[in-house]
């Protein structure tokens, strides 16, 4: 009947690399699934060193990880997907997300209005990621659905 183990969800190596890179050229990027269980597509990649960055100090690997996932995403569901030009309106749902903080400051970079959704105790630090305009949500996305 076939194989029937689960799946496993892989990250681009050159994805990985970025995210856990703090000078080395080469970097093992099997460590990034001891705790999700989550491969990379490479155990080892060798990529320009213009292309790797030192992590802060003050972000944490796990901080690091979630950074070009979310930032991507934002940016192509914005610029890419949407082709959105500076002047336009843009309503993001769920402005506290990372997808959500990243697509603020990326719209708002490049001159557009900004309409969020936010719980109340998420309202302030929607307003400081640069939201125009924060619409409150009082009940959970699921129980409307």
């Amino acid at each position: 009947m076939g194989d029937r183990r689960p799946s496993r969800c892989s990250h681009s190596a050159r994805s990985v690399l970025f995210i856990l890179a703090q000078l080395a050229i080469l970097t093992r990027i099997q460590d990034v699934g001891r705790k999700t269980h989550q491969g990379a597509l490479a155990e080892y990649v060798c990529v320009p060193a213009t292309n790797i960055v030192r992590r802060p100090e003050n972000v944490t690997p796990t901080q690091a990880a979630g950074i070009l996932l979310a930032g991507q995403t934002a940016w192509q569901a914005l610029f890419k997907n949407a082709q959105l030009e500076e002047g336009q309106h843009v309503f993001i749902n769920g402005g506290s997300t990372a997808v959500g903080a990243f697509a603020i400051q990326f719209a708002k970079a490049k001159g557009l209005k900004v309409t969020a959704t936010a719980s109340a105790k998420n309202e302030d630090f929607v307003k400081k990621m640069g939201a125009d305009e924060v619409g409150l949500r009082t009940t959970p996305a699921h129980a409307i659905c």
